[in-house]
């Protein structure tokens, strides 16, 4: 009887002791980091997407069959009720995905707002100057690219319009690009290849590889890395400043 008991006063406290410790797992819904949102718009009256995201990663993806915007974004730091996350089209035809946290302090730091979104691929895609902090990735556009940033690396694949970059602390590779090149990097690498139009580029303190360009080619050197042009059909001008 005294070993029955004494087994089931062990089990007991190992039960006890089980529910004190155990933690529960944040889901996607909690307020806090990780929180995750979804936000969807119809295309059909959309000319162009601006996306203002002061620090995070983005990742966008062009679709032929889709007549929506869908942005999926998770928040890394803070709170999700101090996030402003909207995705709104104005009267003229341009829509604006907001995601970031409000506030100076808040807007910077260890907050971040994360962006994969997909959208009908002849929307041109323009992030805005206000993004630093965070890689951005962008593949299957029929449409043109704008891009202002600090800090984090540039992927572009398979990008149908005309690409314009302005960026510092963070390298860029540009393959398969349907029309013009205009990149101005200050500190980082740049690769590009296989360009259909013309390229214009100012490389800074980082090296430049570009090869396979249908047009000319305008490089100015502002700093210090090794250039290297392989195949160019058009002119190629360099300069030194």
């Amino acid at each position: 009887m005294k070993t029955f008991k004494l087994t089931a006063f062990c089990a007991i406290f190992m039960l006890l002791t089980v529910a004190c410790t155990s933690k529960s797992t944040p889901t996607s819904n909690d307020a806090g980091a990780g929180a995750a949102k979804q936000l969807e718009l119809p295309s059909t009256n959309v000319t162009k997407l601006i996306i203002d995201n002061t620090n995070g990663r983005i990742e966008i993806v062009g679709k032929k069959d889709t007549d929506k915007i869908q942005a999926d974004l998770r928040l890394n730091g803070g709170d999700a009720k101090d996030a402003k996350l909207n995705l709104t089209a104005g009267k003229d035809g341009v829509a604006t995905l907001e995601a970031a946290f409000g506030g100076k302090f808040l807007s910077t730091g260890s907050t971040s707002v994360d962006v994969k979104l997909t959208l009908p691929e002849k929307i041109p895609v323009e992030i805005k100057k206000t993004h630093r902090d965070g890689d951005i990735n962008i593949s299957q556009l029929a449409s043109g690219v704008s891009i202002e940033n600090v800090n984090g690396q540039i992927t572009l694949s398979s990008i149908g319009g005309l690409i314009g970059i302005t960026n510092r602390d963070g390298d860029i590779n540009i393959q398969n690009a349907g029309a013009d090149v205009i990149i101005e990097n200050v500190n980082g690498d740049i690769k590009v290849a296989n360009v259909a139009g013309s390229a214009n580029i100012q490389v800074g303190d980082g090296t430049l590889d570009i090869d396979k360009v249908n047009k000319d080619v305008a490089i100015l050197q502002t700093g210090s890395g090794q250039v290297t042009v392989g195949a160019v059909k058009g002119k190629v001008t360099r300069g030194k400043k």
